[in-house]
């Protein structure tokens, strides 16, 4: 014990030999880490100002217990082309300057008159005639149709929101049907009545990409009938329709803030790409950085573009660099089993993932420039000042979100027939709800024990209505107090209830798993092959889920997991597979008692957040699930020490999360590495 006290609370500060086999004073060994989406997300937002999450479509991150993982952050070659036009992106979505709005009409008559049957216009005409196409045409369909282009000489000069605009009429006797396309897709479908005396303004606004794009409209009567002829006189493209962003404006004049006419190019592109690179490499810059970048100012400059082109061609090559990408341990004695301390940058780059889970701000790398952030009193300073950042609520929407698994919530499908109140609506509320509370406990002083029975949740008026609750008005989340216990607590979340279930009932087994599993660190294994599922249809009429399942699993090979899984699931029976409480089960009053294989005895969800409250398996599965993710890798035989000792002391910080990764922080874990070739594995 009075090893691990030393491991948490006083930094080794000589290298000492790991002998063999697991020991406290092992901190094991990271694998070289690169960014997972969230954190190139937040990455690039801290150092551009950049919010539209571009790394929401780079490949799914793997993931081991969480997705910062480095033994599963493979390295595709489809994730490497998107890390480059990724690159492009964001920093000229920064950094160029607002586009100039564009307005072009596109006349009917000026496009080809072989459109037209006959091959000519009618005499006078100043729109184009519309006709059958040929016989290719669907059977039935007449397309009456005529297609417009943007060429390269008219592209969309930027991303934004742009009007569409075209005045067209019905040119027959009866209402055409007009659809606006953009590159194919709908962008408005509309039944045009106007007679040709008093033309239609037809109008929608849509957010595009800048670049070419065609438009097109298109008659689509389904009927081959000159009465129901289509009449267009122009197309009008007008936008980017942007507001002014100034806090855009003002990272542009901090960027370019030397004169290169004055202070010359070399120096003036130092200037920027040293502060640049310095927040992305997550280091000083060496004269060897500058050396690759400066030159692609010059380049850019010699190949007509103009200055600031070329410090926008130097900063994508940063965003490309293994420098970015890679969370960089240089590691001098990378083969022994010597343990050593990380550097004070290496420990800044770890603090600031995971806390962050983006890169360091100004006042981490100074303090790790200047040799300080190794003191403990320093480290810590730093920890609490970023816990009290909002950017901590990474936290919870990285950390929390997976070892809770919220993230599954997101492709749930309850099924219409059996759910019909579940709608998007409800699914986002419930997302809501279970991220504030979790935010809660990183933003005030609440015990982790309170994750199980906290009287208090956050509820808009749909999720209020759908939980049975009262007094809850208007779409906004607002932090309710609870008067009864069906909905204190993690275990009354709509959220989880919902992402624990399959699409058409409830699961005591998923449930009890995910109780076991993610509250008290027991993962039971796999199911044995071949199985059968539980039965359904005629066979279980009268019978509530409990039933049917008891009789399942007096399966021989089912029943040694079920004793422990099933109890802790049928305690929550009360809640359907959306989560709303119920008394009776396919007519059956619903039994939720439950006895565990020592014997403990509960009813109900609030007895079994009780009992995993006050069972001493909690704070260690917060502990470890905490330490897990700090570093980046699985944990070893050799970390649990760490992990009771972090479980222990808990209790006198009030078993605040704030103070748990305090600790972690402080652990010679988080401090420290030895070599991959140290006895007894990686």
């Amino acid at each position: 014990m009075a090893a691990c006290q030393a491991v948490i609370e006083t930094p080794v500060p000589d290298p000492v030999f790991v002998p063999p086999g697991p020991t406290c004073d092992d901190p094991g060994h990271v694998t070289l880490r690169r960014l997972n989406r969230t954190e190139y997300n937040n990455s690039v937002r801290d150092l551009l100002g950049d919010t539209t999450e571009p790394a929401n479509d780079f490949p799914a991150d793997p993931s081991g217990s969480f997705d910062n993982n480095g033994d599963v952050l493979a390295l595709s070659p489809l994730l490497v082309e998107s890390y480059e036009t990724t690159a492009a992106k964001v920093v000229d979505g920064a950094l160029l300057p607002p586009p100039t709005p564009i307005s072009m009409q596109l006349e009917a008559e000026t496009l080809a008159a072989a459109m037209c049957p006959g091959g000519t216009e009618p005499a006078g005409s100043d729109y184009t005639c519309f006709g059958y196409l040929p016989t290719s045409a669907p059977t039935g369909v007449a397309i009456w149709e005529h297609d417009y282009y943007i060429d390269r000489n008219q592209a969309l000069p930027a991303d934004g929101e742009y009007t569409v605009t075209v005045r067209v009429w019905k040119a027959g006797t009866v209402n055409a049907k007009l659809a606006v396309l953009l590159d194919g897709k709908p962008l408005v479908q509309r039944d045009v009545s106007a007679a040709a005396s008093a033309p239609d303004l037809v109008t929608v606004t849509a957010t595009i990409p800048g670049g070419t794009h065609r438009f097109q409209i298109r008659n689509t009567n389904d009927a081959r009938a000159y009465e129901r002829d289509l009449g267009v006189d122009w197309i009008k493209i007008e936008g980017p329709n942007n507001p002014p962003n100034p806090a855009r404006e003002a990272f542009r004049a901090q960027v370019f803030s030397c004169d290169p006419a004055k202070d010359g190019v070399d120096a003036c592109a130092k200037k920027i790409l040293s502060s640049f690179a310095r927040k992305a490499y997550r280091r000083p810059v060496t004269d060897a950085d500058l050396g690759q970048l400066v030159p692609l100012v010059q380049l850019a400059i010699s190949k007509g573009d103009d200055f600031q082109a070329g410090i926008r061609l130097a900063m994508k090559r940063v965003l490309t660099s293994a420098e970015f990408i890679f969370k960089v341990e240089l590691d001098e004695q990378p083969n022994t089993p010597v343990v050593h301390d990380v550097s004070d940058l290496e420990l800044a780059t770890r603090l600031s993932y995971f806390l962050w889970a983006s890169t360091p701000d100004d006042a981490l790398l100074q303090s790790a420039e200047s040799g300080a952030l190794h003191d403990p009193a320093e480290l810590e300073a730093q920890t609490r000042r970023m816990l009290a950042d909002p950017r901590a609520d990474a936290l919870v929407e990285s950390f929390a979100a997976q070892w809770l698994q919220l993230r599954k919530l997101g492709p749930s499908s309850p099924a219409a027939s059996v759910f019909p109140t579940f709608d998007q609506a409800l699914k986002s509320a419930m997302q809501d709800e279970t991220t504030l509370f979790l935010k809660s406990f990183v933003r005030e002083d609440h015990s982790l024990l309170e994750l199980l029975d906290a009287r208090y949740t956050y509820l808009n008026d749909r999720l209020a209505q759908h939980y049975g609750i009262s007094g809850v008005t208007g779409a906004d989340m607002q932090k309710v107090a609870l008067t009864t216990p069906q909905r204190s607590g993690i275990l009354g979340h709509g959220s989880i209830l919902t992402l624990t279930s399959p699409p058409n009932r409830t699961s005591p087994v998923r449930r009890g798993n995910w109780i076991l599993a993610n509250l008290w660190c027991e993962v039971p294994p796999p199911p044995p092959p071949n199985v059968p599922a539980l039965p359904e249809g005629a066979s279980t009429a009268g019978k509530t889920l409990r039933q049917i399942a008891e009789e399942h699993r007096k399966e021989p090979r089912c029943a040694a997991c079920h004793k422990k899984m099933d109890p802790m699931g049928f305690a929550m029976e009360h809640y359907n597979g959306i989560g709303e409480y119920r008394d009776v089960d396919n007519g059956q009053p619903v039994d939720s008692s439950g006895v565990l294989p020592d014997g403990r005895k509960f009813d109900g969800a609030a007895q079994v957040a009780a009992m995993v409250k006050n069972d001493p398996e909690y704070l260690k599965c917060v502990s470890a699930k905490v330490l897990t993710y700090s570093l980046g890798r699985e944990l070893t035989d050799s970390d649990q020490c760490t992990v009771d000792q972090l479980a222990q002391e808990l209790p006198l910080k009030g078993n605040l999360l704030k103070e748990l990764a305090v600790k972690v922080v402080a652990t010679k874990q988080f401090r420290q590495r030895r070599g991959v070739l140290a006895v007894g594995g990686p």
